[in-house]
């Protein structure tokens, strides 16, 4: 007999009575299925299952990486191209969602972590929630929650839409940096 091949196999399709577990849930997360992933979180939740502190946290990374929608299949390839360079030609937009699932998540999150800070920031300043963004890293460095170099790269990258002059980002840059270097984070 042949082994089976996973890409073959059909997926399983969840909807709101399904009976689920947290195994489920893990394996829509190695499986990047955001969309299933959020209604399998939220029947867990609204049945009172146990999600752990790990699984809370890596769902946590999956609905920031992909701010909460689905990404694009590897087949289509022409797709992500001329959706890459659609993103190029037109001006940073916020395309951030506000108080959805991510937010939820991380604010169900105690205790928190600087890896959990960190990766809230990433996935704001990815999708160009600047001022959240910047004012939980402000956060952060008040009360000395020791941030991961993509958090600062996150920040830094995001610099141009939070000041306006050449010299103020400048400044901007320089602050994080030494920032970084006071809390002996080495710059990529």
């Amino acid at each position: 007999m042949d082994p089976p091949i996973e890409a073959f196999i059909p997926t399983k399709s969840y909807f709101a009575g399904s009976e689920v577990d947290v195994a489920d849930l893990e394996q829509l997360i190695r499986d990047s299925n955001v969309n299933d992933g959020i209604l399998v979180y939220g029947l867990l939740k609204e049945k009172g299952i146990e999600i752990s502190y790990e699984l809370k946290h890596a769902f946590l990374e999956l609905v920031c990486y992909y701010n909460c929608d689905e990404p694009l299949d590897e087949e289509w390839i022409e797709e992500r191209w001329f959706k890459q360079t659609q993103r190029v030609k037109e001006r940073p937009r916020m395309t951030w969602k506000n108080s959805d699932v991510a937010e939820q998540c991380y604010h169900e999150i105690e205790p928190k972590e600087p890896r959990t800070y960190s990766c809230i920031i990433r996935g704001m300043c990815k999708y160009y929630q600047v001022e959240k963004a910047n004012a939980i890293f402000n956060d952060c460095i008040a009360n000395k929650i020791q941030l991961d170099v993509e958090a600062f790269n996150s920040i830094i990258g995001i610099g141009g839409m939070l000041k306006e002059s050449a010299e103020l980002l400048w400044n901007f840059i320089e602050n994080n940096l030494k920032l970084m270097k006071e809390r002996n984070v080495e710059p990529n």
